[in-house]
């Protein structure tokens, strides 16, 4: 077995999730699929302070290359963030979509 293509974040937002736990499982079977080490899965809610700044905090401590949401939405204003820094954002939702995650 090879070693993973790089290192992900998951995140999910309770507060725009119907189930968190399905949520989080989505997130760690589309990681596998694209070969990719899930190395920290985040969990924010409304009440989370400074979001944006922990995901990317956790992004650079980790060096993940890509962050994994069930939606763009549970990225809020922190989808901007990581585009402007060149790290992948995957989508559970696009991946179910075409029959690609577990």
């Amino acid at each position: 077995m090879s070693a993973p293509r790089g290192n992900a974040v998951g995140l999910v937002r309770a507060d725009l999730s119907e189930n968190v736990a399905d949520d989080q499982k989505a997130v760690r079977a589309l990681a596998g699929w694209a070969d990719l080490e899930l190395v920290e899965g985040l969990v924010f809610d409304a009440a989370t302070d400074m979001p944006t700044l922990r995901l990317m905090e956790t992004v650079h401590r980790h060096q993940a290359t890509v962050v994994i949401v069930p939606t763009a939405a549970h990225l809020g204003d922190g989808y901007r963030a990581l585009r402007e820094t060149g790290i992948e954002v995957l989508c559970t939702a696009a991946a179910d979509s075409r029959g690609e995650s577990a």
